[in-house]
């Protein structure tokens, strides 16, 4: 969604703010209880205190219209997780946002359990229409009026109120400057993750990274240094979007930096709300919707028709160099030099397990460097690891290298490879090895990680290729064997006397 002006959010605003006013006093939470005794609204209070879901019922009953389905339970524990990043997925109309954002902010305003909380979005707009039902709640709720006051501060906006108390609850987008977001010399404490993208965004590579980046060097370094809570809610949008990377991200231990939580509408063949979507519902909607766009909006399975590589085919099949022994390996060097200012080039080194055709990727060196500065690379990685093959493209090695080979000597033997065939089917035929699991990679090995990225992200605007393309180099030696007739012998004494007339 794009970014709304003035006339369009506050039209947007006024309807959901009727429709909420209207709820309300046409439900029980419109008018008092009907024992309003300071004795019975102590009572009220600790128990809400003590139980999410008394407090639920007994206040904003107009939310909970069907039964209350377990996995709701584990969304009341996750609202008070502290100190580690929950990330929440569950279809729409699964009441992830009504449960965790809505009902527990006011609970936790209420009580006073947080002292300046944020709900972060896209933009400032769509974080106000998640604040805007907490705001008119705490506004005309009379059951929550009865039992805690007046609850309306100084300062009451569409995008920022304070209570009587002097707790806090912004609004906010990820663009923002958190460190703004200090009030009374507290920084936030809480933070609820809600539409941190959209459609387009989430198929933007650059979009994604931005929003993965804000989390872990924008909001986390912002928050107060312990018993912070963080909820990540969303579904996923894209194989590739930001919420489906953050469930993958691992820290230099391997562990998961994120705690997920998914809720797909069907699990063990059973529904998990069966008060709202009954299972003979659920496959009525998959018959009319088609199982791909099912799985999509009731599975929280991203649509990956576009991807031909898939993450998770590398991430299953992680290995950890230092444990790993190269001796009985076939080492193959895999070169890709950058042409314009624009590419990167690739120097990939990787072991061959000969008898099962396994390929552990050992060096992964993705930058961009002049001729001569991939020449002293070659020469430090082969010292490091020597190789049995040096594989690099023809026409590059050509014009680029060879002029400065003569003149260094560096006493690297190459296979130039000829290719004949367009780039994009070259690199496709890498996809039936990765997904059977051939290719190994270790995260933490140099430029692993963005080595994975442009595989996954291959084919898509402002995605680099370059290491796909010598990772291809090195697969098609694989399965030709090493030493067809594709591929021409350049030995460095050959190579000056085929070069001496043009140099």
């Amino acid at each position: 969604m794009a970014k709304l002006t003035k006339a369009q959010f506050l039209k947007q605003a006024e309807e959901l703010i009727a429709a909420l006013r209207s709820r309300i006093r046409e439900g029980a939470a419109g008018k008092p209880f009907d024992d309003v005794s300071p004795a019975a609204c102590v009572e009220r209070r600790r128990r809400g205190l003590e139980d999410s879901e008394y407090f639920a019922r007994t206040y904003l009953p107009h939310y909970l219209t069907d039964e209350t389905p377990d996995f709701h339970a584990e969304i009341d524990e996750l609202a008070y997780a502290q100190d580690e990043i929950h990330i929440l997925m569950a279809s729409r109309g699964y009441a992830k946002t009504t449960r965790r954002t809505t009902l527990h902010s006011i609970r936790k305003l209420c009580y006073r359990l947080r002292k300046n909380m944020l709900i972060i979005s896209d933009t400032v707009d769509k974080a106000a229409l998640h604040l805007l039902p907490i705001k008119v709640e705490l506004e005309i709720n009379e059951h929550l009026r009865c039992d805690f006051g007046e609850m309306q501060g100084g300062t009451w906006t569409d995008e920022e109120i304070i209570t009587a108390a002097g707790d806090r609850m912004a609004a906010c987008s990820w663009r923002q400057n958190l460190r703004g977001e200090v009030y009374l010399m507290q920084r936030p404490d809480e933070a609820i993750l809600e539409d941190l993208e959209s459609r387009e965004s989430a198929r933007s590579p650059k979009q994604v990274e931005k929003r993965l980046a804000f989390v872990r060097e924008d909001l986390l370094p912002a928050l107060v240094p312990e018993g912070w809570i963080v909820t990540w809610i969303g579904t996923p949008l894209d194989a590739e979007c930001a919420i489906v990377r953050a469930k993958g991200e691992r820290d230099d231990q391997g562990e998961p930096l994120y705690v997920t939580h998914e809720y797909p509408a069907v699990a063990d063949g059973r529904s998990i709300w069966p008060a709202r979507f009954p299972l003979r519902l659920l496959r009525k909607k998959q018959r009319e919707m088609g199982t791909d766009a099912y799985l999509q909006e009731f599975g929280l399975v991203p649509p990956s028709k576009d991807n031909i590589f898939r993450r998770e085919w590398f991430r299953r099949n992680y290995y950890e160099r230092d444990k790993l022994d190269i001796s009985e390996l076939l080492i193959v060097r895999g070169v890709d030099p950058s042409q314009g200012i624009h590419d990167l080039a690739a120097l990939l080194t990787a072991g061959v397990n000969t008898a099962t055709m396994d390929i552990y990727f050992l060096q992964v060196v993705l930058r961009r460097m002049s001729a001569l500065e991939l020449i002293e690379e070659c020469v430090r990685l082969d010292s490091e690891i020597p190789a049995h093959a040096n594989l690099i493209e023809g026409n590059l090695y050509r014009d680029l290298l060879a002029p400065i080979l003569n003149k260094r000597r560096p006493g690297i033997d190459f296979a130039q490879v000829i290719n004949t065939q367009n780039k994009e089917l070259r690199i496709r035929t890498q996809a039936s090895a990765v997904e059977l699991g051939r290719y190994h990679l270790d995260p933490n090995v140099g430029d692993s990680r963005e080595l994975e990225n442009q595989y996954v992200l291959f084919g898509r605007p402002g995605v680099m290729d370059d290491g796909p393309d010598a990772g291809e180099l090195i697969h098609r030696w694989v399965r030709a064997g090493g030493g067809k007739p594709e591929y021409e012998s350049v030995r460095k004494r050959g190579l000056e006397d085929a070069m001496r007339g043009w140099l």
